[in-house]
């Protein structure tokens, strides 16, 4: 009887062993492979969750990116009043421009955090900024946090130029609030903070909220992506200010079809990941 007991006992333990490790290899499985759920539409959903750390390098892929020809154009939270980014909305942006054959996509990359920097065009800058736009997102916290006033220092995501012949047009620019005016956070399973058509994400911005001093995700900056020479030349002004041609080297990206990086200050970067705890030796490099 107490053989009999041990044995079912066994085969028991066993049998619930297997059921968990299965269920662990499929749950795994389906939550890496469903970070990237890509449309035939030319959208591109991807989920931040579990898709932390990883390279901050400009020339390499990062684990949340757009893939080619591809542009942020949304964000999006669940049900935290945007104190997280749970998922980027990508699209394509760019029919003309000839697929890459390897990474990187575009012309030239580069890294910002926009916990001190909102935007991808810095105006002191001029000649390798203009025409830039958000491609992806990198954090160290698994959930994407942006809230936490040390811990959440470096919030980094990834700038590329248009391709040839592609310009922003900064005079299109607008941004959308992720608040109503009582501050109501427009957070939700679905995407509500999206840049409307033929717009992409070129900045985003944290802000304190008035009413609970908790920091926020509060903005996107969207501006329209133009096909053909910019309405104005490169020019040292503020932000919103006009738009740049792309249609040659001068902008100082190049425009060879396999998109290999120019960009000749990647070795100068800072190194996030050694400033990510010490914040004022961070702010002091970026």
């Amino acid at each position: 009887m107490a053989g009999a007991l041990s044995v079912d006992v066994f085969r028991a333990t066993t049998i619930f062993i297997a059921i968990c490790c299965l269920a662990a290899r499929v749950f795994c499985t389906n939550r890496y492979y469903g970070s990237y759920l890509t449309f035939g539409t030319g959208d591109d959903i991807i989920e931040t969750y579990h898709m932390h750390g990883g390279t901050t390098s400009p020339i390499h892929k990062w684990n949340i990116e757009c893939l080619d020809g591809e542009a942020v154009i949304g964000i999006r939270d669940t049900a935290d009043d945007f104190q997280r980014i749970q998922g980027l909305w990508c699209k394509f942006m760019f029919p003309y421009k000839p697929p890459s054959s390897d990474y990187p996509y575009y012309p030239g990359c580069y890294v910002r955090n926009f916990t001190t920097h909102d935007f991808c065009y810095d105006p002191r800058d001029a000649l390798t900024s203009p025409n830039s736009f958000m491609t992806g997102l990198w954090d160290n916290d698994f959930q994407f946090q942006v809230w936490r006033i040390t811990t959440d220092y470096v919030q980094l995501f990834k700038c590329c130029a248009t391709p040839a012949n592609y310009y922003i047009d900064y005079m299109s620019c607008y941004y959308k609030m992720t608040h109503d005016q009582y501050w109501e956070y427009y957070d939700h399973v679905l995407f509500l903070m999206f840049c409307d058509t033929g717009y992409v994400v070129t900045g985003l911005g944290k802000k304190h909220n008035p009413y609970t001093t908790d920091i926020h995700l509060d903005w996107i900056q969207c501006c329209r992506v133009g096909f053909g020479p910019g309405r104005f030349p490169v020019g040292q002004l503020a932000e919103g200010l006009h738009s740049y041609g792309n249609g040659s080297a001068a902008a100082g990206y190049g425009t060879n079809p396999t998109y290999r990086s120019l960009n000749a200050n990647a070795h100068n970067l800072p190194n996030f990941k050694s400033l990510l705890n010490n914040p004022k030796l961070a702010l002091s490099k970026l």
